[in-house]
């Protein structure tokens, strides 16, 4: 086989290896958000998946939840660390 061949290969994998992780990652973050809004919320263990929908698109409607949101945004750790390395979203 030929070094390119291989050098080719070797980054497919890579790839794969990366959408692999980030999917993990992903999962992993979707899991630990919603365990919290069960442990906040521990009634919503019995919604079904349609009622919980209708729970959080109620939630998405007030005005004082979105308020708490946009200054938890402002105020996180992310926003911290890109004001303080100079870049701005």
């Amino acid at each position: 086989m030929s070094t390119l061949f291989i050098q080719h290969h070797r980054l497919n994998i890579a790839k794969q290896q990366m959408k692999v992780a980030k999917r993990k990652a992903r999962n992993h973050s979707l899991i630990v958000r919603g365990a919290e809004v069960e442990k906040a919320f521990p009634e919503v263990k019995v919604l079904t998946e349609e009622e919980f929908r209708a729970f959080l698109k109620c939630i998405a409607h007030m005005k004082s939840v979105h308020e708490m949101l946009e200054w938890s945004v402002s105020h996180s750790e992310y926003n911290r660390s890109l004001a303080s390395s100079g870049k701005e979203q």
